[in-house]
């Protein structure tokens, strides 16, 4: 087996991965890079010019794991395209929303022609999909090639998140995806019961950090619980930014709990945009996949319409909370417009729930405290922080004693890293020769091939 990664090596974003077997090829996810502009937001495909490829495999629905995949089948319209159920469903949603995103930054590029709203339907409607645990083959086209054993095991990320099996000549591969093992609010943890493999590609987010600075979700409700009521008891509102598929469905069920128990004042909760049919996809397929609150209908929980809000004055006057689309505050998105008013608020806080890449504005004011003077992209001058900023640790990827729990489990012989940043690879890297030194361990570079087996 040959690996190739054409993005999210030692980076977060961009995540696509391409695997030859013995001449049959796969393509594993198709991302963009969300902080990047112009022609950069998109993998370069073109190594994969004089390759075989058969088919295209995608994890997830994440915009940095699918975003890309219109430009992928517009450069190669005869590859397969194979996901979960849910992720298929996501998708026929989530690209058209990044469709009208790109249009706007690919205009003044004049390099890349965005795709269009035929296109994305004619992609959505050549998916195959498949359940958990069901089988399938991936055949070559150009050659006699074995065909590849195909099956998706529960990554527990967001909902329709897959880790891929993969089985061609008797040896084994399996590539994670973003992967969580520990369970959610409402999400419950990766199903890899009974897994075993050869060659591990493992993502490696959190690689980095110690897991006991990690707080558990349990710990972090009670402290959100707490900051709420501090924030909205002294007269102001909280904005969360929060990615609209995932983030949102989480973050939103967890408030809407503390409502129903009493454990926060009574207010009121505002959301906007894809989240909302989002959430109904998680209601729709709450029997279908693992959850620990089948039962909740997440968009039956007390929601108003923040794209109705013209006057933000409204949220000094009745104080409430503000899921607002955007998670990492980029550019275009809702929490991105809504910073210079939320700034400027003493009364009001920004809480944080999840991963902020570094060159992000949600990096920034991550990181930014009262009193600070900081730089925001695209709006002029720079602020004053007068709100209150808190971080919360809700994260949906796999800490480092579970990233090893994995290897333990899998018992592979070797083990490519991805999908995280230098440091989180290389500490990563450090504690799986320690403990399993008959491993033979690999740092995926984007552009260089990996091979192994044979």
């Amino acid at each position: 087996m040959r690996f190739l990664s054409l993005g999210g090596a030692d980076e977060v974003g961009g995540s696509c991965y391409y695997y030859n077997f013995n001449g049959t090829g796969i393509v594993i996810d198709a991302g963009i890079f969300p902080s990047k502009k112009g022609k950069d937001v998109i993998p370069d495909f073109s190594p994969l010019d004089n390759l075989p490829t058969d088919a295209v495999i995608i994890t997830h629905a994440h915009q940095d794991h699918i975003g890309a995949l219109p430009f992928l089948i517009r450069k190669f319209p005869h590859l397969k395209i194979y996901t979960t159920l849910q992720t298929a469903e996501i998708a026929a949603l989530t690209l058209h929303n990044s469709a009208k995103l790109l249009k706007k930054q690919f205009s003044s590029d004049g390099e890349i022609k965005p795709y269009t709203h035929d296109e994305i339907n004619l992609l959505v409607r050549s998916i195959q999909f498949f359940h958990y645990g069901e089988e399938f083959k991936v055949d070559s086209i150009t050659s006699l090639s074995p065909p590849v054993d195909i099956r998706f095991y529960d990554a527990g990320h967001i909902l329709g998140a897959a880790g891929v099996l993969m089985e061609s000549s008797g040896e084994k591969v399996f590539h994670t995806g973003d992967i969580k093992l520990k369970e959610q609010y409402v999400l419950s943890g990766a199903d890899l019961t009974g897994l075993k493999t050869d060659t591990l590609v493992l993502e490696s987010t959190y690689g980095g950090e110690n897991p006991d600075d990690i707080p558990t979700w349990r710990d972090e409700i009670k402290r959100l619980a707490k900051a709420l009521n501090k924030v909205l008891l002294d007269g102001g509102s909280v904005m969360i930014p929060v990615f609209s598929l995932g983030k949102t469905q989480e973050i939103l069920a967890i408030i809407g709990g503390l409502l129903e128990k009493g454990k926060i004042i009574e207010s009121r909760i505002y959301t906007m945009g894809l989240g909302r049919p989002l959430s109904a996809l998680y209601d729709k397929n709450r029997y279908l996949v693992k959850r620990n609150l089948e039962n909740l209908e997440i968009r039956k929980i007390p929601q108003y319409n923040l794209g109705f809000v013209r006057d933000l004055t409204k949220f000094r006057k009745k104080p409430g909370i503000v899921l607002a689309p955007g998670g990492m505050m980029v550019p275009g998105t809702v929490a991105h417009r809504l910073i210079p008013y939320w700034l400027n608020q003493k009364e009001f806080a920004i809480f944080t729930v999840g991963y902020m890449e570094e060159t992000t504005p949600g990096y920034i004011i991550q990181n930014a405290k009262r009193g600070d003077k900081i730089k925001i992209e695209k709006h002029e001058g720079k602020f004053e922080v007068k709100c209150d900023i808190q971080n919360f640790r809700f994260t949906s990827h796999a800490d480092r004693n579970d990233l090893l729990r994995i290897v333990q489990q899998v018992n592979p012989k070797n083990v490519i890293l991805i999908h995280g940043e230098e440091y989180s690879i290389g500490e990563l890297g450090k504690e799986i020769l320690t403990r399993y030194p008959h491993i033979k361990l690999y740092a995926s570079e984007v552009g260089k091939f990996i091979e192994v087996g044979g």
